[in-house]
């Protein structure tokens, strides 16, 4: 036999040998790739499930007014002063838990969170007849990240009083 074609043989058996020790490694990655998948979906369904990542955004006093022209020609317009508190106090705590289907695991957190604040109202508010304050809608927006998240949300106090939590902050920044 030739040198060359005996060259050519190792060369053959060499490749030969390198596909086939691929194949355990090929047979690996699928494995890895399928229990990637598997653990994306236990997240992806607990996610669903449980509320997905959470930001607090707030609170915001919003105080709606109209204000009519001095000529009164005009339709009245219409407005919404929105003042952050000048005093906040935020007291919260994070419990992490663990969820686990099968040999995947997805980690879930609960918080309890207590706002307390003060608003003042701002020095330069406008203090004529042409300005009208709708105090009877003044509304305290607090931006949710995921609402579904929400689990036994305890009521709301107003001045002392009690009051009701209701969905949709309407503030666009928000939506």
């Amino acid at each position: 036999m030739s040198l060359r074609r005996r060259l050519t043989n190792k060369l053959i058996m060499m490749a030969a040998v390198m596909v086939i020790l691929q194949v355990p490694l090929w047979l690996i990655d699928a494995t890895r790739d399928e229990r990637e998948a598997r653990h994306s979906e236990t997240v992806t369904a607990k996610s669903e499930e449980w509320g997905g990542k959470q930001q607090l955004t707030g609170p915001v006093l919003v105080i709606p007014y109209t204000w009519r022209s001095r000529d009164g020609e005009a339709p009245p317009q219409r407005g919404e002063l929105r003042l952050l508190p000048d005093a906040l106090l935020v007291n919260g705590t994070v419990h992490p838990d663990e969820f686990s289907r099968g040999i995947y695991r997805a980690r879930v957190y609960t918080a309890s969170v207590q706002m307390q604040g003060k608003f003042v109202p701002p020095d330069q508010w406008p203090r004529s007849d042409r300005h009208e304050r709708q105090w009877d809608k003044t509304r305290l927006a607090l931006g949710v990240g995921d609402a579904r998240g929400l689990r036994g949300t305890q009521g709301l106090k107003w001045n002392g009083e009690d009051a009701e939590w209701r969905s949709g902050s309407s503030l666009k920044a928000w939506a």
